[in-house]
């Protein structure tokens, strides 16, 4: 089964508003996924599904003024959230792509990319189950 673009769009346009609140038990979770990143100063990220962009401040501490973060998420009412969240904090190495994931035009080559795992289900994972993922070179990745 695919995923239904226009129904996701429904769900978080319901939720944005609150969605931050909603995700406070898992900021360890997240912190830990940016340690793991092994980002350095002037990376390049990419954060697919970045919903409000809880994950650029942690990602900002990493990359730095030289770094650059390219946020992906296919709800706008989400990423106008982010967009507050990035102008509010004064990044200017932010950019952000209403796009589902596999139709985004992304315009760097990231050194690093960090998922939002509630945007794929997976937070029904219990401590301990295993997630696999690939990955190879992809068209739209390059610049």
């Amino acid at each position: 089964m695919n995923p239904d673009p226009q129904r996701a769009r429904e769900k978080y346009w319901h939720i944005a508003g609150r969605y931050d609140r909603s995700l406070g038990a898992v900021d360890g979770i997240r912190r830990q996924a940016v340690r793991r990143l092994g980002l350095r100063s002037g990376d390049i990220v990419l954060d697919i599904a970045c919903g409000t962009g809880l994950s650029f401040p942690l990602l900002e501490e990493e990359v730095g003024p030289d770094g650059r973060i390219v946020g992906i998420d296919l709800s706008p009412e989400m990423l106008g959230k982010a967009r507050v969240r990035v102008e509010s904090a004064g990044w200017n190495n932010v950019t952000l792509i209403e796009s589902a994931i596999e139709a985004a035009e992304i315009p760097v080559q990231a050194d690093a990319v960090i998922l939002n795992s509630v945007a794929l289900g997976l937070s029904r994972l219990r401590p301990g189950d295993a997630f696999s993922t690939s990955a190879r070179p992809c068209p739209n990745l390059s610049s």
